[in-house]
């Protein structure tokens, strides 16, 4: 298996040929997104490494893989034109998420029971389910992109639901066999 350095490697060659297809496709406000995305994994890797957060190996993957759908995917090869990958995403993203927020959260580390657990974690999936819309409509009225990516209300509640579903199969797994 590959070691989270490597992997980081391997995510940042990814994120950086798209971002030259972004330039290339004059997509600049995708080009903002991913930067920033670069960066918040950055963040994250600095906390791993900083205070020992106990990140498997499966949740590193996992979350790279949901950020690398949604901007190789969905962004790149506009995958989001499709109703279901862009709600698979937000499940899958959810769950990812949810998990992440657990470790970040330090909720591994309280003796809580599994319902309180799941109900936490619930909780920080559909939080950043919300803090991610947000973030859509924030680049939709700043950088005006050809294709919004939000396309209206009933948009943005779905993914809601898709969010929380993500959360909902975080909180089980958790329940079932902690990360």
């Amino acid at each position: 298996m590959l070691n989270k350095k490597t992997l980081l490697v391997i995510f940042l060659i990814i994120q950086l040929i798209a971002i030259f297809q972004f330039f290339r496709n004059k997509q600049s406000s995708f080009v903002f997104e991913t930067l920033i995305i670069i960066l918040a994994i950055g963040i994250i890797t600095y906390f791993y490494y900083k205070r020992s957060l106990p990140v498997s190996n499966y949740l590193y993957i996992i979350v790279l893989i949901a950020i690398s759908g949604h901007t190789i995917g969905g962004e790149l090869f506009g995958l989001y034109h499709l109703p279901l990958y862009d709600k698979f995403l937000h499940i899958f993203g959810g769950y990812s998420f949810a998990l992440l927020g657990y470790i970040i959260l330090g909720l591994y580390k309280f003796p809580l029971p599994n319902v309180i657990k799941s109900v936490i974690i619930i909780t920080v999936g559909l939080s950043l389910g919300t803090i991610y819309e947000l973030w859509e409509f924030a680049m939709d009225q700043f950088m005006k992109p050809a294709i919004p990516a939000q396309s209206g209300l009933t948009d943005t509640n779905f993914d809601l639901l898709a969010d929380l579903a993500g959360s909902f199969l975080a909180a089980f797994h958790l329940y079932k066999k902690p990360v």
